[in-house]
């Protein structure tokens, strides 16, 4: 999502890189069925409120690594890892980017416990089976609960009850943007809902 806003560099969305995010895979294969140029690949490990990131910038077309780097940080400082990995990708990028700056991103939440258990619930959420979506609920609830003024978590809990208790959502997707209507999620969630459970598809 960082290296997304650059405006010379292409990123595939999260849905299309979901199916590779479990198992060893081929680089080149990868890069062959994406159409990319480039991998970001990477290895997380936690340890007693540490957290190490070891990230590897791979080429598509013949599996050689640009570069590769281990990041140590307090587990409590994810935004700072993100902003120094998402960073060093770029410097990694830069005869491309030719100058282009990469300003650290707006954190949604101060909250690394509220973070962390936003990213299980959109994780279990993108399974969309019936026990999934139900403890995604959990895992966005758990978030609301470390930060109230977390608007993706609110935006997560709304896509889960759009799935099994649609009648939730509206209220969830309500709060989000009275947090903050500046997100896209919030706005695109809340034309899914007026679109698929009301049929106002103009005002969706």
């Amino acid at each position: 999502s960082r290296l997304g806003r650059l405006q010379r560099v292409s990123v595939r969305s999260t849905s299309a890189v979901q199916r590779y995010a479990e198992g060893d895979h081929d680089p080149i294969a990868v890069g062959r069925a994406l159409g990319v140029d480039a991998i970001l690949d990477g290895r997380i490990q936690t340890s007693e409120g540490r957290i190490r990131v070891t990230a590897q910038l791979v080429g598509a077309r013949d599996g050689a690594s640009l570069w590769t780097e281990t990041f140590d940080n307090d587990a409590s400082d994810i935004f700072v890892l993100q902003d120094a990995i998402a960073a060093r990708v770029a410097k990694g990028l830069a005869p491309v980017l030719d100058g282009e700056e990469l300003r650290p991103a707006a954190r949604p939440t101060q909250s690394a416990r509220a973070y962390e258990s936003y990213l299980k619930g959109r994780y279990l959420w993108s399974k969309r089976t019936t026990e999934a979506v139900r403890a995604s609920i959990e895992c966005f609830k758990d978030a609301i609960e470390e930060d109230p003024n977390f608007a993706l978590a609110h935006v997560g809990l709304a896509d889960a009850y759009s799935i099994q208790a649609a009648p939730l959502a509206e209220p969830a997707l309500r709060k989000a943007l009275e947090l903050d209507d500046s997100i896209g999620e919030a706005h695109a969630s809340m034309g899914f809902y007026l679109m698929f459970h009301h049929w106002d598809l103009p005002t969706a």
